[in-house]
């Protein structure tokens, strides 16, 4: 028996309808996830960078980076950045208005210190700097940060005269961090020892509770404390 013909066009019009329908539903998906605001950044502009006072001191800062529209809305990104070893550890973003801006960059920096003002161009040299000086040890950097990166956009870091020393002492300086567990200080460890050698970079533990059947009765490596400064995740 023949299939009715009209029956047939709208069975493949309903399979089309819901097909668009479906290619929609992943395009707003797409659009609303939280990746996905880097690449929606025209007619924006960086308004406000910061970093810790401390960062050359302690080889690691919170890196505060603000982009601003025309309509009042905002992107707030935070690197965390280590000079010393790891480059960009951590990536923190979030989207928000000009006034959630001001009150993100308060809590950032309200944990530990007044923040430094800098300008966009200083911004990325720095974070680019730090990443560039970790790949050559093959340490790569958080895995938003190729997405997160992207707030820089139209930003010329070869304007900035500020020149930036990665390392502590010309070669790699791993100071492990609180959120730092067990796989991860291996792997990285292991990562220099192969990259850098022996002999070629340094490393520090802090005296913790977690840390105690990690080591013999001689103690961590360098048998001293480091506290890392606090930050806020939001």
């Amino acid at each position: 028996m023949a299939r009715d013909p009209r029956k047939a066009q709208k069975a493949k019009e309903r399979r089309n309808k819901r097909a668009k329908e479906k290619h929609k539903a992943a395009a707003r998906l797409k659009s609303t996830s939280p990746l996905a605001l880097f690449d929606k950044l025209d007619g924006s502009v960086v308004t406000r960078c910061a970093v810790n006072d401390f960062m050359e001191e302690e080889g690691i800062t919170n890196l505060y980076v603000c982009r601003e529209f025309p309509n009042g809305s905002a992107v707030v990104v935070c690197f965390l950045v280590d000079l010393f070893c790891l480059g960009v550890k951590d990536v923190m973003f979030e989207k928000t208005n000009v006034g959630g801006a001001v009150e993100l960059y308060r809590e950032v920096y309200k944990p530990s210190g007044p923040p430094r003002a800098t300008t966009p161009a200083e911004a990325k040299k720095l974070c680019l700097g730090a990443v560039a000086f970790a790949a050559k040890y093959g340490l790569p950097p958080y895995p938003d940060y190729a997405q997160a990166v992207k707030i820089f956009d139209g930003i010329d870091e070869t304007t900035c005269d500020t020149e930036f020393t990665f390392g502590k002492d010309g070669k790699p300086f791993y100071i492990v961090g609180p959120n730092d567990g067990l796989t991860k200080r291996q792997r990285v460890i292991d990562t220099l020892e192969r990259t850098a050698g022996p002999g070629g970079y340094d490393f520090l533990f802090p005296i913790d509770a977690d840390f105690d059947d990690e080591f013999d009765d001689d103690g961590p490596p360098d048998g001293d404390e480091w506290t890392l400064p606090p930050r806020r995740k939001w």
